[in-house]
């Protein structure tokens, strides 16, 4: 190798490391910052995260977890719901909810007693319903179940009703007391329009209500309110239909007593035919009963008649009228 070939290559050499190595300087940069760029984009967004879940436990720590429905004052929620409340903050808000609808409840009705069909708020029904069932599970141990000894001890605080039989009997009793007293003022109303007649619905209510009293004073057992109630709206509502046409003659056997002096009312009586009709039935049923049949003429009608001198055969009251009138002279 002669000098100028050793010339040529430290002259190649040169040009290497003057011209390549700065375009091998320009390639490798960029790679170089992309790299840095996206290291500090994952610090970023690690250091965001950090600051996210920090403010986010700082916010539960300073205010108490709420639900949407619930608005109740702190006030409310006693020792033992805090207890719970620590134990089971996931779902002890919804559980309270209903805890404070149901002392609204009672406030309101005086008992936890909530009805199945509770009208302004059927959910509390139902909800009032699965704690007594929780609990029946929780007294025998079954699983799953609901109910933990903070429950009980929140219920218990507030006079909850565990017996749910005891309930739907106090409900059923409810029911219908209220249905009778609306029955009672719907009489009212029908004697007010009419106090002869009453729809048929009407008439089978009153005789079972006739035959109530009857049964419940043989064992003295007679609701006298009830009574009292019935007698104000009309003092003979315990007459069926039939009776009440049998007391109307009587009261006009009374007039015409008062302007004839006496009950012989004529069958052909012009001024009133179904009043000597009336008379002359009183006769024939009380004749029947003397003979040992079947008769309409009870021992009471029989005593009210003789009390205003009813002439039970109108034959012999004559003859012996004109006896007497044939003695006098």
């Amino acid at each position: 190798m002669g000098p100028s070939f050793v010339l040529r290559l430290l002259y190649a050499l040169f040009i290497v490391i003057v011209v390549y190595n700065p375009i091998c300087s320009g390639f490798s940069s960029p790679l170089k910052a992309a790299s840095r760029c996206r290291i500090r984009q994952r610090n970023n967004e690690d250091e965001g995260r950090i600051r996210c879940d920090s403010m986010r436990e700082e916010t539960m720590e300073s205010s108490p977890p709420r639900t949407s429905q619930s608005h109740e004052p702190q006030s409310r929620i006693s020792t033992s719901q805090s207890t719970y409340v620590a134990t089971e903050p996931k779902r002890a808000y919804s559980w309270l909810d209903r805890l404070h609808q149901l002392q609204d409840y009672k406030e309101t009705h005086g008992d936890t007693c909530v009805p199945k069909r509770f009208p302004s708020n059927p959910s509390l029904g139902n909800w009032v319903i699965k704690q007594r069932v929780q609990y029946r599970k929780f007294l025998s141990n079954e699983t799953p179940c609901s109910m933990t000894e903070e429950k009980v001890a929140i219920l218990n605080q507030i006079g909850f009703c565990w017996d749910g039989t005891a309930n739907a009997l106090k409900s059923r009793l409810q029911d219908q007391e209220d249905k009778w007293w609306s029955r009672l003022e719907e009489f009212r109303n029908l004697r007010a329009s009419n106090p002869k007649k009453l729809p048929a619905s009407m008439d089978r209510w009153l005789t079972q209500q006739r035959w109530l009293m009857q049964q419940r004073a043989e064992c003295a057992a007679v609701d006298e309110i009830k009574l009292e109630a019935l007698n104000a709206i009309d003092p003979n509502w315990w007459m069926s239909a039939r009776e009440l046409q049998w007391e109307e003659r009587y009261q006009e056997l009374l007039a015409y007593k008062k302007e004839y002096g006496d009950c012989c009312v004529p069958i052909n009586y012009a001024k009133n035919k179904k009043l000597g009709t009336w008379v002359s039935n009183c006769r024939k049923q009380y004749k029947l009963r003397k003979d040992g049949e079947k008769s309409n003429m009870t021992k009471a009608r029989i005593d009210k008649l003789d009390g205003i001198g009813f002439i039970w055969d109108r034959w012999e009251h004559e003859f012996e009228q004109k006896v007497k009138l044939g003695d006098s002279f």
